[in-house]
């Protein structure tokens, strides 16, 4: 996976143009994940928390255990310059994904796609 991970920065690197929020998950979705996803529809954004391990972790059990909708309630520390997103998302067959998203407020970090849910 780390691997594929730096795959996808060093192609990142050579492209000038620069993407949409939903095209960078959908480019880093595409390269990053063991599932057979080529076509990625109907994102849309369910959450954003700050990125702190120990609501990380309640989150992928959430989302584990099919919890989906408690996901929303979910509060953190707004002072982080850290977040994680959370989309669902469809592929090619209909099959219902989510993915977590890591961004920072540093100008140049671009999202990452840190891990994919089957839903």
């Amino acid at each position: 996976m780390i691997s594929s991970i730096l795959k996808f920065f060093k192609r990142r690197k050579k492209k000038r143009k620069r993407l949409s929020y939903e095209d960078y998950i959908i480019d880093c979705v595409r390269n990053t994940t063991d599932f057979d996803i080529k076509a990625i529809n109907d994102i849309e954004i369910l959450h954003t928390f700050p990125l702190e391990e120990e609501l990380y972790s309640k989150i992928s059990s959430f989302i584990n255990a099919g919890d989906i909708d408690a996901i929303k309630n979910i509060v953190g520390d707004n002072n982080m310059l850290e977040d994680v997103t959370l989309v669902k998302f469809t592929n090619q067959v209909n099959e219902y994904y989510a993915a977590a998203v890591y961004d920072s407020y540093e100008v140049w970090q671009e999202p990452i796609v840190i891990e994919v849910f089957k839903l």
